[in-house]
């Protein structure tokens, strides 16, 4: 008859306490960890898994998520982002005693600054002649790589490309309207003959 002696005992009960941690996530993994959100209203998901520290996945974990500064950024049950001001703040996502976080920044444009906001052209001109606007952030910090988008006001009179050229159309008046992150400005634009 063979006896299990209390070192025995004690490796197996320490075993069945291994085996219970592997039956439960020890942390959460988010991806992307960091977010950069450029346009008021974008939106950009953060997924989740909750993992233990042996490796196994728990895919049907779903999480609890939440904003620290709602003000800046908003998150919804799946983990869509949605972006409202600039500033920065955690994205959280919690299965009850483990949580993650991912940091969030958002960085809209604040102001945009026309090069010259009265244009006259020749219907007849062979020069291309392109708007130019700044965008500045809420620093005041030129943001040169967003995208300024400009719209005609009368496509009859003036036509616009998509690099921004004008094409004048027929001799009147119209308005170019410049156009980032919700932000406005306003060209009048005279096409004459």
């Amino acid at each position: 008859m063979h006896r299990t002696t209390p070192f025995g005992l004690l490796a197996i009960s320490n075993l069945l306490l291994l085996c219970a941690a592997c039956d439960k996530p020890s942390y959460i993994e988010l991806s992307p960890s960091r977010l950069e959100l450029e346009r008021r209203g974008q939106i950009q998901r953060i997924s989740g898994k909750a993992m233990n520290h042996q490796g196994r996945y728990f895919p049907e974990i779903m999480f609890d998520w939440e904003s620290e500064n709602p003000s800046v950024a908003t998150v919804d049950d799946r983990g869509n982002v949605k972006a409202v001001a600039n500033g920065r703040t955690s994205i959280i996502a919690r299965h009850r005693n483990i949580e993650a976080r991912a940091r969030v920044s958002v960085v809209l444009a604040e102001r945009i600054e026309l090069e010259e906001t009265e244009i006259t052209i020749s219907l007849t001109g062979r020069r291309r002649h392109v708007p130019r606007a700044t965008v500045f952030n809420a620093e005041g910090e030129p943001m040169p790589e967003r995208h300024v988008a400009y719209t005609s006001g009368d496509t009859d009179i003036l036509g616009i490309d998509p690099l921004g050229g004008l094409h004048p159309q027929s001799p009147g008046e119209t308005r170019i309207i410049a156009e980032v992150d919700g932000l406005t400005g306003i060209i009048n634009v005279t096409v004459a003959k």
